[in-house]
């Protein structure tokens, strides 16, 4: 579910609108996303934050309902300076260094796609490394170990 397609370190966001576009470009070229995708992540988040701040390092885990999603895939992003989200447990601040990017539709793989998710959540020296990492290379061969 990993691919090297989908893999962008050290991205130039620097905010949550910059990186949401980005996201959005980036997928809707390659036909992953429906046209409303940008508003309705853009939306979610808004609504339903998903920062995540772990003892040392923020991630964040943005998505849209699968009715705007065509094509189920994981984004992984990481940007060297953080972009500000806001905590999903309480909405305070968390500068995110790692971004990974729900992109599903297809509700019977859900809950395997959301295992291998909170696989790579529970092991925060991953995250630490990817977020080290500056070719997409190494970030796949980390992430794909998992």
């Amino acid at each position: 579910m990993f691919t090297q397609e989908f893999i962008f370190p050290n991205i130039k966001a620097t905010t949550q609108a910059e990186m949401f576009n980005f996201l959005f470009t980036t997928l809707d070229s390659k036909g992953y996303v429906h046209p409303e995708y940008l508003e309705k992540i853009t939306e979610r988040e808004k609504d339903y934050p998903t920062g995540l701040q772990l003892s040392q390092i923020g991630v964040a885990i943005p998505h849209a309902d699968t009715e705007y999603v065509k094509k189920d895939t994981f984004v992984v992003m990481t940007s060297e300076k953080g972009i500000p989200f806001q905590n999903m447990e309480d909405a305070s601040p968390v500068l995110v260094k790692v971004i990974i990017a729900l992109v599903f539709n297809d509700k019977n793989k859900h809950l395997d796609n959301l295992q291998l998710l909170s696989t790579i959540l529970q092991n925060e020296n991953l995250l630490i490394e990817v977020s080290k990492c500056s070719t997409v290379d190494e970030i796949h061969t980390l992430i794909s170990k998992k």
